[in-house]
C-alpha cells in the first residue's frame, strides 16, 4: 500500500512540477486524455489493486495452520473471516486509489477546465473498480484456494479466471462509452458480483477452502 501510494504521489508531483514550471500545455493535454480516455483506468486499477500477494500471505501465515481444524472450515466462520479480510484488502487498495482520484480530479478540473460534476463519475468509477478488484481476489482465494503447502499455484481455474479478467479489462479500453453510462453499469455489475461472492463463499467454501 505504501509503495503504490508513493509511486502514484511521486508521478503526480512530477507532473505538476513539469506543468507549472516547464510545459504548461502538458496539464491540459493530460487532463483531456484522462477525461476522454477514462476507460484506461479500468486496466490501471486492475494492476493497482492486484491482491494476489496479500492472499498468498494470508495462506502462508494463517490458513496453512488453521485449515487443519474443523471449526475453521465451517460456513459461518469462513464468512466472518471473509469479511474481515475483505475489509483489510479494501483498506490496502483504497488509500492509493484515493491519491489517484485526487490527482485525476485535480488534473481534469484545474488543467482541462472541466466542471467537477462532469469529472465526478470518473472519480466514482475509480472507487468502484477498487472495490470490485478487492472483492474479486479474496473471493477467488476462498472458492479455489490455489496454493499448496509449498506455496505453489495448483488450481488451473484460478489462473484461467484471472486471465479472463485481464482480457476483459484490456477489451474495456476499446469501448467508447461516456462515464455517465459506464459508471452505473460498473456499479450494477459490482453489486451483483458481491452478492454472488458472498453466497458462494458461504455455500461452497467449506468444501473448496482447504489445503491441497
Amino acid at each position: 500500500m505504501i509503495i503504490k501510494s508513493s509511486i502514484i504521489l511521486g508521478v503526480f508531483l512530477i507532473f505538476f512540477i513539469v506543468t507549472e514550471f516547464f510545459y504548461k500545455d502538458l496539464g491540459f493535454l493530460v487532463g483531456i486524455v484522462m477525461y476522454e480516455g477514462f476507460n484506461l483506468f479500468v486496466f490501471a486499477m486492475y494492476i493497482l489493486c492486484n491482491s494476489q500477494r496479500i492472499t498468498k500471505s494470508m495462506f502462508y501465515n494463517c490458513d496453512l495452520s488453521l485449515l487443519r481444524y474443523g471449526f475453521y472450515k465451517k460456513g459461518d466462520a469462513l464468512l466472518r473471516m471473509f469479511f474481515l479480510r475483505l475489509l483489510r484488502i479494501i483498506y490496502s487498495n483504497i488509500i492509493p486509489t484515493k491519491i489517484l482520484a485526487i490527482g485525476v480530479g485535480f488534473s481534469i478540473t484545474h488543467y482541462a477546465s472541466i466542471e467537477f460534476v462532469s469529472a465526478l463519475p470518473i472519480i466514482l468509477l475509480l472507487y468502484a473498480l477498487a472495490l470490485f478488484f478487492s472483492v474479486h481476489y479474496i473471493f477467488m482465494y476462498y472458492i479455489f484456494q490455489p496454493f499448496t503447502s509449498s506455496l505453489q499455484m495448483k488450481s488451473p481455474f484460478y489462473g484461467i479466471i484471472n486471465s479472463f479478467i485481464y482480457v476483459v479489462s484490456y477489451l474495456l479500453l476499446q469501448i467508447p462509452a461516456p462515464p455517465a453510462i459506464f459508471l452505473p453499469i460498473t456499479i450494477g455489475l459490482l453489486v451483483l458480483y458481491i452478492m454472488i461472492a458472498i453466497l458462494l463463499v458461504y455455500k461452497n467454501a467449506p468444501q473448496t477452502f482447504r489445503i491441497k
